[in-house]
Formats: structure tokens, sequence, C-alpha cells
């Protein structure tokens, strides 16, 4: 009886093995799934039912060899799965465990064609890198990856580039008055910050050469659809925390603190990462739980701002009150 098996090509087309002899698909019939030998010389073809477990017709007069690298294809086929699953995980590391696994023999030739085969599994399950400003744009709007504490703290640095910062520190001051509303702009839906910014904030702007400096600096690289850093990125109507880096420089701390070198040893490096991954799995067991937010301060920023927003959406404040009342929280002290 003949032993059917299913894989892939390398370019990922389903092959059919009988006997260690490789068929292609043709197409379907009335009678069933055609597949033909993979050497373009021999003649050798069969027919199989739809589900591929039993042959109808065939023949299999082969005029060459049996297939060489079988289970090079099946290895790479079991693979594939695994290399999108585990994709921080070296392709070298994912071989070897099929292989003890699986029991087959392989040769370096073959690792390495897997190890490609690998490589260009995870490639399409990942975007193509940007090659111009429009499509990093378009990367970084789909990854939400923008922090409002590092958007802040540029916009202060340009402050103190600027020689704004004793006006900004002076609460008498109407130039400071203004720089502090800047910082509302990112609690606005991103397409309502232009507008905002010119209808509520250019017809304030006091007058003053340094003010106008650091407007410039905003308009080019932050408020407009075409700027280096449009709104989309960087503007929205929600304190979710989502919003900042927190979460990971926390992590990257906590995790540091655990060694005195930058080279320890690795049984202390893995009893490091037996204890992040136990406190991972409690995290993971509490996901349905209500955050417990021990920080009173930020606790009481959070539900005011929340407070604030709603009453934005719901229309009970202006966007000019909205823009004061939020800027209070995110403006530099």
């Amino acid at each position: 009886m003949d032993l059917l098996q299913q894989v892939l090509s390398e370019k990922g087309k389903p092959l059919l093995i009988i006997n260690e002899f490789k068929f292609r698909k043709i197409g379907k019939s009335k009678d069933g799934i055609k597949w033909r030998c993979t050497v373009k010389s021999c003649t050798s073809s069969v027919c199989s039912d739809e589900s591929v477990t039993t042959l109808l017709t065939s023949n299999l007069n082969h005029n060459h060899e049996k297939s060489s690298n079988i289970n090079r294809q099946i290895v790479a086929n079991s693979l594939k799965r695994k290399a999108i699953d585990q994709i921080t995980t070296r392709p070298l590391k994912l071989i070897r465990n099929e292989v003890q696994s699986s029991a087959v023999d392989l040769t370096l030739n073959d690792v390495n064609s897997i190890r490609r085969s690998v490589y260009r599994s995870r490639r399409k399950t990942l975007p193509p890198l940007p090659k111009n400003l429009p499509e990093v744009h378009a990367a970084l709007t789909n990854l939400d990856t923008s922090c409002r504490f590092h958007l802040t703290q540029a916009w202060w640095r340009n402050i103190q580039k600027c020689g704004l910062q004793t006006e900004y520190k002076n609460p008498d001051s109407e130039i400071g008055k203004w720089l502090h509303l800047i910082f509302g702009l990112s609690l606005f839906p991103h397409y309502e910050v232009e507008d905002v910014f010119i209808n509520e904030l250019m017809t304030i702007q006091p007058t003053n050469s340094n003010v106008t400096k650091f407007t410039n600096y905003i308009v080019e690289n932050y408020i407009s659809s075409t700027s280096t850093f449009p709104p989309i990125l960087w503007a929205s109507n929600t304190i979710s925390s989502e919003r900042t880096t927190n979460a990971c420089e926390s992590f990257h701390a906590s995790f540091s603190s655990n060694f005195y070198s930058s080279h320890p040893n690795i049984f202390v490096f893995l009893k490091a990462i037996i204890e992040t991954q136990t406190n991972t799995y409690i995290a993971i067991n509490s996901i349905e739980e209500d955050k417990y937010i021990s920080n009173r301060a930020y606790l009481v920023k959070k539900v005011a701002i929340e407070s604030i927003i709603e009453k934005y959406k719901s229309g009970k404040i202006t966007s000019k009150e909205f823009l004061k009342s939020v800027s209070y929280y995110y403006s530099k002290t």
C-alpha cells in the first residue's frame, strides 16, 4: 500500500509524497485531484480523492532516483507554524528541537535551507519595512506607539531652547499661560488638533520673537497632517496607559536590578528569568480583575481628566475650556 503524505514546497505550494517521490498538484477534475511528478522529464502521475488519503489511479513508473530532500521538507513544514508562534526564538534552536523529536537525518545544507525557509515564513507575517516618511507614519499609526511623556519632554526642551523657560515658570506671565495651553493638545482627538491650534491658540498668541520660534517648531513638526509627527501619531481623546511607554521602561528597570554586572553568571540569569515568569503568570491570572492603582496622585489625575474628557465629548464644555482644563495636568512644572 502506498503511503501518502502532504507537505508544502519551499514556495508554499502543495506537494504529495509517495514512496519518497514528490508530486505537484495539477488541479481538480471530476475524478479527484490530479498530481504529477515534480521532475519535468518524468511522466509519472496520480489521482487522489478530495481528502488526499487514497489513490484512485496511479502511474508510478519514475525514470529517476527518489528525492533526497524529503526529510528537509518534512521538518521545514513542521517548523513553519512554530516559527511564527515563537517568533523571538532563534531558527537554529527550533530546528534542533524538531530534529531531536522527529529523529530525522539532516545535512548542513538542509539546516541552512530550513533556516532560510523559517525566515521567509516570519517575514510574511510582518509588515514591510517603511521606505519613506509617509510609510513610517503609517507604520507608527498601526502600532500606536506614541508616548505623551516623551512628547511633552520634546516640547519642554524646545521651550528651553527658545529661551522661554523663565516666562513659562512665571504664573503671572501671559506668555507662560499661553505655553501651558500647548500641552493640552495631546488630549484632543487627532482630527481636531489643527483646528484647535489655529482657532484657540494662534488667535491669542503673544507677540514675541521667541514665541514665534517655538510656534514655528510646533507647526512644522506636530500640527498639520503633513508635518514630521502629525497629530494622528500622538493625539488621542483618552488617558489610556497605552499612550505611554512607562510599562516597558518599568520592566526594563526592574529586570536590570536583578544583576550587578553586564555579563551575569548564566544560572543567575536563568533564576531571574524564572522569577519573572512567575510574576507574569500571576499577572495573567489577574487580568480580569480591576487594576489597583497605588499611586494616589496618578489616580486623582486620571479620574479628573476622564471627567473633563467626558464633559467635552458630551458638549458641556467648549474646546477652549477643555484645552485650559487638561493642560493643567500635562504641562511641565
